[in-house]
Parts: structure tokens; C-alpha cells; sequence
């Protein structure tokens, strides 16, 4: 389980909404794991999250531009590397179904991401934000 807290926030209502619905549907897929479940959840996952990157990113990415944050060419490379990965964990998913190895894999992606773009990059965001008096 990853747990959402008041340290991830970026100061911005929406953007934090997205991060907490993010980590729900995480957690959801690693109860599924746990019940036995995960074939039928990583398809919701996957529909879930090739939705969700369009519509964050977008968002998150409008606020770096509003903000003129000087990281934000490097911050939307990240953006697109993931969405990168997400699509080919689709294609797999349509080309083999939900093997062990897939579920697996989508596992390991989101939890890089918590771990790493929340927990790094996105909190870079946020302090820039607040210290430059923008969020």
C-alpha cells in the first residue's frame, strides 16, 4: 500500500486531487493482487491511466508554463517517458492478455513513478511554487 500525504501536495487543489486519485487507484490494483484479482484489475488500470496522464499532464504541465518553472522542460520529458511506457504496457496487455509478467511490470511503473515523480519531481514543483509565491 502507498499511502498519500500532505508532503506531496503541490499547493494546488487540482493537481493534488489527481496525485490522491492516482495513489487510490495504485492501491486498488495491489488489493486485487493481494484477493486474486489482478488479472481483471490491470485492464481497469491501464484504462485508467492512458485517461488520466492526458488529462494531469496537461494540467500539471499548464500550471509549470503559468509559473515560468525554469525545470520544466526536464519535469514534461519525464511526463512523456511515462506515457511512453504506459502505452507499451498497453500494447502488451492487447498482445498477450494479463500475464503474471504484465501485472508484475505495471506494478513496478506505477510505484517507480509514486516513488520518483511524486515523491522528487513533483515536489520540486511544489516548493518552487511556494516559494516564488505561485501556488
Amino acid at each position: 500500500m502507498v499511502e498519500w500525504n500532505e508532503d506531496l501536495s503541490v499547493g494546488i487543489p487540482l493537481i493534488d486531487a489527481q496525485h490522491q486519485e492516482l495513489f487510490g487507484r495504485v492501491n486498488r490494483l495491489f488489493a486485487a493482487c493481494r484477493e486474486g484479482r489482478a488479472e481483471s484489475e490491470v485492464a481497469e488500470t491501464l484504462r485508467f491511466l492512458s485517461a488520466y496522464v492526458l488529462e494531469h499532464f496537461a494540467d500539471e504541465e499548464a500550471e509549470m508554463i503559468r509559473s515560468a518553472y525554469p525545470e520544466a522542460p526536464e519535469h514534461t520529458r519525464q511526463h512523456r517517458e511515462l506515457m511512453s511506457r504506459l502505452a507499451e504496457l498497453a500494447s502488451r496487455y492487447l498482445a498477450e492478455g494479463p500475464r503474471l509478467d504484465l501485472i508484475l511490470a505495471v506494478n513496478r511503473t506505477l510505484v517507480e513513478w509514486l516513488n520518483v515523480h511524486i515523491r522528487r519531481s513533483d515536489r520540486k514543483l511544489a516548493e518552487f511554487l511556494r516559494e516564488s509565491g505561485k501556488a
